[in-house]
């Protein structure tokens, strides 16, 4: 678990952002080394190799043609530096390189990476601890998410660094694309102007462009306002469903949809059993070719 966060260098600008913290876990260094791997590996990060712990991520979404406003979204290089302290404390340096060719990154962002480093301890601190199946008692280990021994699916949320994560990015990428909105938005207004004052413009078709422009920055606008409400009121993802017997008081029960009812085979749905006397006694007289009916 991390004791403390802090931030030994960082620079952002123009195509690169290198950022490096440092934050005590309270560990032995092979220990957190296996924490960390399983870690980044939920983050999507791929790791190259372990002594030194090296990671890398691709780009995802328009990060791969440089027009995202998320770091996050850019290629990252993450180096983690353990330095044994004690028998049980570790020193973590994150060492981070993001590339974002073309793309301007500012102080924000590198709040954005602290955020994953967080999130990367926070997680890795998760793996750590020691769980009990809800159904039946045995301990769990590691992070798996079923019973090794009854099958019955692990109760366990997502740390909370992982939301705070996600709360931050999203602010930083709003930030950016209501900058880049009021940029747009502002200049063709201040070119209409130098058009008219000084090169001597026709006014009409200054009015066409400017009215086209302002179409645009509607539309930019509006995905600004869209991406700021995902980023305070995320869609919810399904719950998983457990089973009755494994939800325990003081945890969220899911209420999912019912199961289709199971038909089952049953002395009123065959035809195999032999008929009832009374009905045997009426076949037989019929076969007899008896005009009268048996009496009961």
């Amino acid at each position: 678990m991390a004791k403390f966060m802090e931030e030994v260098d960082g620079t952002s600008g123009l195509s690169h952002t290198n950022h490096v913290l440092r934050s005590v876990l309270s560990g032995d260094i092979e220990s957190e080394r296996r924490r960390l791997t399983r870690a980044l590996e939920k983050l999507g990060y791929s790791v190259i190799s372990e002594d030194p712990l090296y990671a890398r991520r691709g780009a995802r979404g328009w990060a791969a043609y440089y027009c995202s406003f998320d770091i996050l979204d850019y290629p990252r290089k993450l180096k983690i530096g353990l330095k044994a302290l004690s028998p049980h404390a570790t020193l973590a340096t994150f060492d981070y390189a993001a590339e974002h060719f073309g793309v301007v990154s500012f102080k924000g962002d590198l709040q954005t990476l602290r955020s994953e480093a967080e999130a990367i301890i926070a997680l890795a601190s998760q793996n750590a601890t020691i769980t009990l199946c809800t159904a039946c008692g045995t301990n769990q280990p590691d992070d798996s998410r079923f019973c090794r021994v009854c099958g019955a699916p692990n109760v366990g949320g997502a740390p909370a660094e992982l939301e705070v994560l996600r709360l931050t990015a999203g602010a930083r990428t709003a930030h950016h694309k209501i900058s880049a909105a009021v940029i747009w938005a502002l200049a063709p207004f201040m070119a209409a102007i130098v058009g008219i004052i000084f090169l001597g413009a026709p006014v009409g078709r200054l009015t066409t462009g400017l009215l086209l422009a302002m179409f645009g920055n509607l539309l930019i606008w509006l995905f600004v306002l869209n991406a700021s409400r995902r980023t305070l009121k995320p869609d919810l993802l399904q719950p998983l469903t457990l089973p009755a017997k494994v939800l325990q008081p003081g945890l969220t029960s899911v209420i999912a949809a019912p199961l289709p009812e199971q038909k089952y085979v049953t002395e009123g749905t065959t035809e195999l059993l032999a008929p009832k006397p009374k009905e045997r006694e009426k076949e037989l007289v019929y076969r007899m070719g008896r005009d009268t009916s048996p009496t009961d």
